[in-house]
């Protein structure tokens, strides 16, 4: 029995890190020239790429270990708080040192998050709304009601004139109101047990890629209409869409795939913080090549690939704490 729980544990977290492998391949290829190549991709992945990371970081949120706030922050001070400041602070530097042209960085952006870091902070900020609301409202429905009126009145407060609030700038404040990515972090931490319990190999085949065709055509069709708060229904397809692409990858027994794509899954924020300087610092190289914009991105992805893949062997072994670990 112990043996078939720790099977069954193992697969739960490998379904979870393919998730994560493929949603940060994903943001690699949305920052990228796929936007050149596709426009239907591009927003595809732009629909639920980010909401899916706060999902899914939603659902690894244990809250039994937290007795306290004190302790709490005390665990997100290692894994999440000091690495984004050494990062963010790292990658802040490479892009004013480098000077690339079409990003624009200021000093604001150290505590804000520069390029793809501003992820880790929204992130931190919603886990802080999340842990208090959590402890105030043990019903789910009543949970999520308060954080989208919290949402809406947040959005409404950032559009008020500065004197009408007591503030200097609207957006001094608007890095650590409620916004969407605390929506998306409460589904998740709400239906956790029902994700983290869910039995794989009773799963059938035909029946999940039916699933996610129906959910692939519903997905191209909502994506042409802008839907305000709603932009969650096409965001929601998304998710399930890769969500159910993982259970079957993790099924597979596909040793290489599985192994790499949960190796991606494990090291996405040093993808997350890097990817961008490196994808486009790699045009130094290939603009004195005559490609196509197909050709000149695949070159880029692959020489991204390599350096990526240097540099978290790099920060794992000698620099751990650098990443939360």
């Amino acid at each position: 029995m112990a043996e078939i729980s720790m099977q069954k544990s193992s697969l739960r977290i490998e379904w979870i890190d393919v998730c994560k492998g493929l949603g940060i391949f994903l943001v690699v290829i949305g920052h990228t020239s796929i936007a050149q190549i596709s426009q239907t991709v591009y927003n595809w992945i732009y629909s639920f790429h980010m909401p899916m990371f706060y999902m899914l970081s939603g659902m690894m949120l244990n809250d039994s270990k937290y007795s306290d706030f004190r302790s709490y922050i005390k665990r997100r001070l290692k894994t999440l708080i000091i690495p984004f400041f050494c990062l963010n602070t790292l990658v802040w530097l490479i892009v004013k040192g480098l000077n690339i042209s079409h990003i624009q960085t200021d000093f604001t952006e150290l505590l804000t998050g520069c390029l793809a870091m501003y992820f880790i902070r929204a992130l931190f900020v919603s886990e802080l709304w999340y842990f208090f609301i959590n402890k105030l409202a043990s019903n789910w429905v009543l949970k999520l009601f308060i954080i989208f009126l919290l949402i809406v009145l947040s959005d409404y407060f950032r559009g008020v004139p500065s004197e009408y609030i007591g503030l200097t700038r609207n957006e001094a404040i608007g890095v650590i109101l409620p916004s969407m990515p605390l929506f998306y972090y409460a589904v998740g931490h709400v239906i956790r047990n029902m994700a983290l319990n869910l039995n794989t190999h009773e799963i059938k085949y035909w029946l999940v890629s039916s699933v996610m065709i129906v959910l692939i055509i519903i997905s191209c069709l909502l994506q042409p209409v802008s839907y305000g708060y709603f932009h969650i229904l096409p965001a929601f397809c998304g998710i399930i869409i890769l969500g159910l692409l993982s259970i079957l990858l993790s099924r597979l027994s596909v040793t290489l795939l599985n192994s790499t794509v949960c190796f991606i899954g494990r090291n996405t924020l040093i993808i997350v913080a890097f990817h961008q300087i490196i994808y486009n610092s790699m045009k130094i190289l290939t603009k004195y090549l005559s490609l196509s914009t197909v050709q000149d991105a695949t070159l880029r992805l692959l020489l991204l690939a390599l350096t990526l893949y240097f540099l978290i062997r790099s920060f794992n072994k000698y620099a751990p704490w650098l990443v939360g670990r």
